[in-house]
């Protein structure tokens, strides 16, 4: 384990790697519409830059966790953020909607090393409420990215163009790649895999009950986040008629939400149970569904301020979740961190392709996923406790 006095320059670290996804994500809402409109297609053809890049995303962490338990965490992280770089430069070039779906999905395939290294390397490099309480910072720093970007998106649209979004993402990863290079290998070598093997690893974590249910039921609470990712452009830009600046400031609220969440999880790690916490954190997010249901057709601050609550408890449920799935193995720790964001971004792609759903508003489905999920994984969650292994968590 690392000893404590690196643990604040490891956090840092581990959540400068993690931003990449919501870089890559928000940096490039606002440029969304605009692109919509100067390569005249429809809005679910251009919400395929977003779905793909969460599809490529989620299939290409399968790959990554077997290959860092046998190979080690910072070759995957160098081969990684390489493609991401090379992804980030074709995206700015990119003269139509075809190459940029195209580069959006090497982009994500890229990205998608940052995402499942973090979480191994954290588990590699700490344990118990030491543990959570990481995972819990790192929350709060990178949600200083999605308070970020979207405003950093529109004042790059408003004062150069687009496609520097994207080279600016590209030296964000150059920049991830020289602190990879300067890192030490976090695997201990005698836990080393003998052979990449994808099946059996993946097939022993899928009879893995323990594993298996929480990793899950408990992303399931992630629903109308990820809905809100895809639609708040559409809701605050063409629904409301906000300007991008506006729209940029509504998104910070979500974005400040899920930090103050996660900082109020580390701040109570040893003060109250995890366990009651993420009990309080689904009840929230099912009372900002039905809020949602009730005021966000009417005004963006019924709509926003809802929202924020829902983003608020899950920053707050997510560390003490990630932590209580990893506490359930004990081998192949890069495959299981893998195969759990697998599911969170899978599930993630689902809700977003849902908010494209021509039947109600797009607040409407917002609220429709967080009441329906929040009650759902409650019920569940109550039930999980008498399975798994919290002995760790406290």
């Amino acid at each position: 384990m690392i000893e404590e006095r690196k643990q604040a320059g490891m956090t840092l670290f581990l959540a400068f790697l993690a931003a990449i996804a919501p870089l890559s994500i928000d940096m490039y809402l606002p440029a969304l519409p605009h692109l919509t409109g100067i390569w005249g297609v429809e809005d679910d053809v251009a919400n395929l830059t977003l779905s793909l890049w969460f599809l490529s995303f989620s299939v290409c962490i399968l790959a990554y966790g077997p290959l860092s338990d046998r190979f080690g965490r910072k070759p995957i992280l160098t081969t990684g953020l390489s493609l991401f770089i090379a992804a980030c430069a074709l995206c700015s070039l990119a003269p139509n909607v075809e190459v940029m779906i195209a580069a959006r999905i090497l982009q994500g395939a890229g990205g998608a090393a940052c995402a499942s290294m973090v979480m191994a390397i954290c588990r590699d490099a700490f344990a118990g409420h030491v543990r959570q309480k990481v995972f819990a910072y790192i929350g709060v720093i990178m949600a200083v990215a999605p308070m970020a970007a979207p405003s950093l998106g529109s004042l790059l649209l408003n004062h150069l163009s687009w496609e520097w979004i994207f080279r600016v993402q590209g030296v964000y990863g150059l920049l991830a790649l020289v602190l990879v290079l300067r890192m030490k290998e976090t695997m201990d070598p005698g836990q080393r895999a003998d052979s990449v093997r994808f099946l059996r690893r993946y097939s022993g974590l899928l009879r893995n009950r323990q594993y298996m249910l929480p990793a899950l039921i408990m992303n399931l609470i992630l629903g109308a986040f990820y809905a809100h990712i895809a639609a708040s452009p559409y809701i605050y830009m063409e629904y409301f008629g906000l300007s991008r600046q506006m729209f940029s400031n509504f998104f910070a609220l979500n974005a400040l939400g899920m930090m103050l969440g996660a900082f109020l999880c580390a701040k109570l790690a040893k003060r109250m149970s995890a366990l009651r916490l993420n009990s309080l954190g689904f009840v929230g997010v099912a009372a900002g569904g039905g809020l949602i249901l009730l005021f966000g057709n009417g005004s963006p601050l019924g709509f926003a301020l809802p929202m924020m609550l829902i983003s608020f408890c899950c920053g707050m449920s997510r560390p003490i979740s990630n932590n209580i799935v990893l506490e359930q193995v004990r081998t192949d720790i890069g495959s299981a961190s893998s195969f759990m964001t697998f599911i969170q971004f899978l599930l993630g792609a689902v809700f977003m392709a849902v908010t494209s759903v021509d039947i109600c508003t797009r607040q409407t489905v917002i609220g429709v996923l967080g009441l329906v999920t929040g009650l759902a994984v409650l019920g569940a969650w109550l039930g999980m406790l008498r399975i798994l292994d919290t002995s760790n968590v406290h």
